[in-house]
């Protein structure tokens, strides 16, 4: 409660003191912090089977989509939003897709009896 209380404070000053300029240099920092720990914990895992490809390639096309449309308004949040999402996704979507040492690639998903 109180994490969520200072988040929105952080917020609300923000975009009090500079605007939507602010806020939205608030949430594309926000985003940067949130994907870190994710990243560097994937790259850490020796085992990475319970990684989700589906989720990481919503994350790759959303932040894509939002990259493409700060780049079409001339909005440099939205760019560094955008670029730091398809960056992010694409390392842990490179380091999922590596084969694991020792271990023969997974090729499906329940074996049968």
């Amino acid at each position: 409660m109180v994490l969520a209380s200072v988040w929105a404070v952080v917020l609300l000053t923000a975009g009090v003191a500079f605007g939507r300029t602010g806020l939205g240099s608030a949430l594309a920092v926000a985003f940067l912090l949130q994907v870190t720990p994710s990243v560097w914990t994937v790259y850490r895992s020796r085992d990475t089977t319970g990684v989700s490809r589906g989720t990481w390639l919503l994350i790759f096309g959303e932040l894509l989509c939002w990259g493409v449309f700060g780049i079409h308004e001339a909005d440099p949040r939205l760019i560094v939003l955008g670029a730091t999402g398809v960056v992010a996704s694409l390392l842990v979507l490179a380091r999922v897709s590596w084969p694991r040492a020792g271990r023969p690639p997974v090729t499906h998903l329940v074996e049968a009896p």
